[in-house]
């Protein structure tokens, strides 16, 4: 049994690495979006040089971009909510196991 803690524990941190990853993706999602916003704030800025034919495409192409970022920050977003089921799956595993040593002893391996 207290090998199959010790895989619980190690899946576990598995699992917490697996969520750092995507918690950094999603941190360059973000990232990524801010720098299209600013660049369309930049461009929108200067509309009154261009024509409204011109400053209208490019809000159909921002937009576009905008909302390709949303749909991949779904994506991982759904991708951490089923990790973060896992993981909290598995402590709960882990912590009936340990309650089911009764006197709180780890059985023999």
């Amino acid at each position: 049994m207290m090998i199959e803690v010790k895989d619980a524990i190690r899946d576990f941190r598995k699992e917490l690495r697996e969520q750092h990853e995507l918690n950094r993706e999603q941190h360059e999602l973000n990232r990524r979006e801010h720098e299209l916003n600013r660049a369309s704030a930049e461009r929108l800025d200067a509309k009154h040089a261009r024509t409204q034919k011109e400053v209208e495409q490019e809000m159909r192409n921002s937009r576009t971009v905008t909302r390709e970022v949303i749909a991949e920050m779904r994506e991982l977003r759904e991708e951490s909510r089923r990790h973060f089921e896992a993981s909290n799956g598995a402590l709960v595993d882990l912590a009936a196991e340990i309650r089911s040593w009764g006197g709180g002893a780890a059985p023999a391996a």
